[in-house]
């Protein structure tokens, strides 16, 4: 809305007034939805990830190309280990199930820390969510941003006890990247104690359940969150911990994502994380091909036999 003088009548903005309202870092240059729309379309047309069909940055320069894989994939990986000697609970610290991890902005898993590698296959559902129900167009998807999930439906995630933490990573205006971290916590307050509700019938039952949701800014969560783990679940202490060491980790990653496109250029570093992909997808298709079709395989399990 614009401002009125004392007569009345429209004052125009300021050059700095219009420059908050375009700031770049406040919004994204294109709605999410039309990023993923893009990807999927052209994906499905070429049969190949974002339509790449030449690998010419490994080709052209393959030692530059593994430096810059190398460069993220450390990132992670550093990431899991600072984070869980930062601020972690003694479940998250000793036993490890917890996992850090890079993201396409359409979700796409790009780099993963050890850990629980299952976990990926949610985040996609929760970033699509987000763009499909305008997060992006209506809050506003900034860099450093801070965002939580729980929640099955909406974000994909497998029960309540596994909680995820997303932060966008926004370079000249555009969402280039998420920095992602997760672990299993040690109480989700459902009825039962634990993380799994093993009797819950409804929803009501099922614990601290978040859609994706805004909890931070700056890489620093807001001071209601805390209140909540306090209000919400029973081990607070623990939560609030492994909240923590969440954060250090997606803090980490993000700080490196950044520097790594200065260094490259945010052309290279686009067009390398989808030659990446693709490369990878090829890999699997040649050793699915390679080693189960066609053929019959035995292997060794167990169940219990009353």
């Amino acid at each position: 809305m614009a401002a009125l003088d004392l007569s009345g009548r429209a004052v125009a903005p300021t050059a700095d007034e219009r420059k908050a309202e375009f700031d770049p870092a406040r919004h994204s240059r294109r709605p999410l939805s039309e990023v993923i729309r893009e990807r999927d379309e052209l994906t499905a047309k070429t049969g190949n990830y974002y339509g790449i069909t030449e690998l010419w940055l490994r080709d052209s320069d393959p030692l530059k190309y593994e430096r810059f894989y190398a460069r993220i994939r450390s990132a992670v990986l550093s990431a899991r280990e600072v984070a869980r000697y930062v601020a972690a609970s003694p479940g998250s610290r000793e036993m490890g199930e917890s996992l850090w991890g890079l993201c396409t902005a359409e979700g796409d898993t790009l780099a993963l820390s050890v850990g629980f590698l299952s976990h990926t296959t949610a985040l996609p559902t929760s970033i699509r969510y987000m763009a499909a129900n305008g997060y992006d167009l209506n809050e506003g998807i900034r860099d450093a941003d801070v965002f939580a999930v729980s929640d099955g439906r909406t974000g994909g995630v497998p029960h309540p006890g596994d909680f995820y933490g997303f932060v966008p990573i926004v370079v000249d205006g555009e969402i280039v990247a998420w920095a992602v971290g997760l672990n299993h916590i040690v109480d989700n307050g459902a009825p039962v104690a634990g993380s799994w509700a093993t009797f819950s019938v409804d929803t009501f039952m099922d614990g601290l359940v978040l859609p994706p949701i805004k909890t931070g800014t700056n890489l620093k969560q807001a001071s209601w969150w805390k209140a909540i783990w306090e209000r919400r679940t029973r081990a607070a202490t623990m939560n609030i911990l492994d909240d923590k060491m969440r954060l250090a980790g997606m803090a980490l990653i993000y700080k490196a994502v950044h520097e790594v496109i200065e260094e490259f250029g945010l052309d290279y570093y686009k067009r390398a994380i989808r030659e990446i992909i693709e490369e990878s997808r090829r890999m699997i298709v040649d050793n699915i091909r390679d080693l189960t079709v066609p053929g019959t395989y035995n292997g060794a399990a167990f169940r219990v036999v009353q």
